[in-house]
């Protein structure tokens, strides 16, 4: 049985991943695996292909049962029923209902006008999908809000009118959070009050990256860790009260139901309520208790009602936690003293979460397993106050200050302590991002590795420990990768980056900000991070304007540059780094690559720009800063590629100029409903018969220098998924 449902469940995913592959259901790869079936229909191998069929349906069908993206505008009543914010604006889960076009789905708004949750808003709206991702390796948002439901967002054309409904289940919601942020934000210091608030209504907390980098992202609500301890302890409690097991656990799962609901129902507390809840039948109908088939069980069922909650690490989290828990851990804690059991509890959960801690964060610090034992007794004792304080303040309000007090000093503890521990780069070790198949590959080792027991199998175990190291290699050391010059879309700027085995060049690094949001911190060090990069050789500044060097400061923070390349005449912003100012005609000649400074001016509106001819492997690349045409016809050069000047304004890119360039390639990086009009009518005409990337349709592009010509791979294909 439990092979059976390994291969239905491995199954069911793989047929995911194919409808999301091949963008939609693909009959030839279904008639192919039925025919399997029909091959295999006495073998337990037939579940699996019968899995991949049915998760590729189920897929279809969740995908394709969404409405409200086929339209452009629709008039339609909007009824909140989640609520965010940031610093400049709301965002709410709305459902949305038309009767004429038969739409009833949830929905993202976002907006400047606040609301509450069960507000009811009529009027017009403006419908386009959730936005999607534009560079490799980063937070795919269209992907995660698949996963939680959400297909579309809407924005406000005409909003007609706003009335209050009485939901009380809503009502109930958002006075449950003002209730929870109430007690903790006037009780606690803020630092202690938004890990608890992380903690307890499953918010995002700002020093994330942190507990994830030292492995205790965990404690968060992310796995559920802190649910599975309130609902033990509950357990135990009415135990001790002289209730039975049998009305204790219906009990906590009733508890655990309810406060589910109250957060929305995050995936790690939907592990536990369906784990609990199959272990209860499984005790009713006295069937014994199989972790492996109620892990295996609970995460399909999940899965089959959802199917895109793949897409969302903390489901992915969660079950690794549990995995560790419930199946780990049991073989290896045997006797021993409190000390040892706990050393060998957070070793299980560390030990399972390493691969995909690495593949979701791209690093891992080896003083994890010390923070882990620390703390995780802390937060226990945490979870336990959090407990108390949240039953009991309606009753003893200020009477709880000891409670409080110890809480704040235990919170704080675990914030500080992490801050220390991550504080110290020396354990720390970068992973660029690979395919979540090498995680799950790692994690199938590992386990295959702890359970090997028989002498016989030493030869094996050697294999494995190979295999684990080989993995390793291969993704830290790969160095044969062809050199390629890649375009970044950091929205209006310019950031590009060439890559020629160890060593990594930037030529210019421009920062977009507006609100609380910035282009280096959001993409471009996440960008370079997940790519494995460390150092940085050079980086060439084409002028100062903060669209082409803004991010510069952040990097230098981040990563060891070793020199930054500027011409004269522009080295005001760069007095602080290791600059080397570069004249006209210089030559800079690394490896395989040639770079030609071309004539540079003094002068306004751009003309200080420095411009730039790359040869790689005999490709010319020529890139234009935001040069001006009357400075573009004197430095112009026969190039393969162009890096057309200052994001395709109509000031730049004359017809003359690319008729004398004749480049096969050109590039455009500039930002979707830019306020400049880039890149203008003009530009595009004068470009018409040349091959044009731009990052408005394309996203990030890579050129690729192979066979002494050269490959261009534009990252958004077209589709929903890419």
């Amino acid at each position: 049985m439990r092979k059976i449902l390994f291969l239905s469940l491995l199954g069911f995913i793989c047929g995911i991943g194919f409808f999301v592959y091949f963008e939609g259901l693909n009959l030839v790869l279904i008639l192919g695996l039925f025919f399997l079936c029909l091959l295999f229909m006495k073998k337990t191998i037939f579940y699996f292909f019968l899995a991949v069929i049915l998760g590729n349906f189920i897929a279809g069908i969740n995908f394709n049962s969404f409405k409200l993206n086929k339209y452009e505008k629709l008039d339609l009543s909007l009824l909140v029923v989640d609520k965010s914010s940031t610093n400049d604006r709301f965002i709410y889960t709305v459902k949305a209902k038309d009767k004429i076009y038969k739409i009833d789905e949830k929905s993202i708004l976002i907006s400047d006008k606040e609301f509450n949750l069960g507000d009811r808003l009529i009027g017009n709206f403006e419908i386009d999908l959730v936005s999607k991702n534009t560079n490799p390796y980063l937070f795919n948002y269209r992907n995660y809000m698949l996963g939680k439901g959400v297909k579309s967002r809407l924005k406000i054309i005409d909003l007609k009118r706003v009335e209050k409904t009485k939901y009380l289940n809503l009502r109930l919601k958002e006075k449950f959070s003002f209730y929870i942020k109430s007690i903790f934000d006037n009780n606690l210091s803020e630092d202690a009050s938004d890990f608890v608030k992380a903690v307890v209504l499953s918010e995002k907390y700002k020093n994330i990256s942190e507990l994830s980098s030292l492995g205790i992202s965990h404690l968060l609500a992310v796995s559920g860790l802190h649910i599975d301890i309130i609902l033990g302890f509950m357990i135990l409690i009415l135990i001790k009260f002289g209730l039975s097991y049998k009305v204790a656990l219906p009990l906590g799962l009733i508890f655990s139901v309810s406060y589910g609901y109250l957060i929305g129902f995050p995936f790690s507390i939907m592990r536990v309520i369906l784990l609990h809840s199959i272990i209860y039948l499984g005790f009713l109908l006295k069937k014994g208790k199989d972790m492996y088939k109620i892990l295996m069980a609970s995460f399909l069922l999940i899965i089959f009602i959802n199917p895109f909650a793949i897409f969302h690490a903390s489901l992915i989290l969660s079950y690794l936690a549990g995995f560790a828990i419930y199946i780990i851990y049991p073989k290896y804690k045997n006797k021993g003293s409190f000390i040892k059991k706990n050393l060998v509890f957070i070793g299980s959960i560390q030990l399972v979460m390493f691969p995909f801690l690495v593949y979701y964060f791209q690093s891992f610090n080896f003083l994890s397993i010390i923070t882990n034992f620390l703390i995780v007794p802390i937060f226990q004792i945490s979870a336990y106050l959090i407990f108390i304080i949240i039953l009991a303040y309606p009753f003893l309000g200020k009477f709880l200050f000891i409670i409080f007090w110890s809480l704040n000093f235990l919170i704080k503890s675990i914030i500080n302590m992490a801050l220390f521990l991550n504080s110290i780069d020396v354990f720390k070790i970068s992973f660029p991002k690979e395919s979540i198949l090498i995680s799950i590959y790692f994690l199938i080792i590992i386990y295959l590795f702890l359970e090997l027991k028989s002498k016989r199998l030493k030869n094996l175990r050697k294999y494995l420990i190979y295999s684990i190291l080989i993995i390793v290699f291969s993704i830290t050391c790969d160095l044969n990768r062809p050199i390629s010059f890649s375009m970044i879309d950091i929205g209006q700027g310019d950031s590009f980056i060439l890559e020629t085995g160890k060593d990594i060049y930037l030529f210019d690094c421009g920062e977009i900000s507006f609100g609380n949001y910035n282009s280096t911190d959001n993409i471009l060090i996440p960008l370079l991070k997940a790519k494995g990069i460390r150092k940085i050789k050079g980086v060439f500044i084409s002028h100062e304007d903060s669209d082409h060097y803004g991010a510069l400061g952040k990097l230098n923070n981040e990563f060891n540059i070793e020199k930054i390349y500027v011409n004269k005449y522009n080295v005001n912003s760069f007095k602080n780094y290791n600059i080397e100012i570069l004249h006209d005609y210089d030559r800079l000649t690394k490896k395989d690559i040639i770079i030609d400074v071309l004539e540079n001016y003094d002068g306004e509106e751009n003309e200080d720009s420095m411009p730039l001819l790359l040869t790689i492997k005999g490709v010319r690349i020529l890139t234009m800063g935001d040069l001006p045409s009357n400075r573009e016809e004197v430095v112009k050069r026969k190039a393969d590629i162009l890096k057309v000047s200052h994001h395709g304004s109509k000031s730049s890119t004359s017809k003359d100029f690319i008729n004398y360039v004749r480049p096969e390639v050109a590039l455009i990086s500039a930002g979707r409903n830019n306020v400049y009009k880039h890149p203008s009518k003009e530009v595009l005409e004068n470009l018409k018969d040349i091959k044009t990337y731009n990052t408005q349709t394309d996203g990030y592009v890579e050129i690729q220098f192979v066979n002494g010509g050269f490959k261009v791979e534009k990252y958004m294909k077209g589709g929903f998924f890419r």
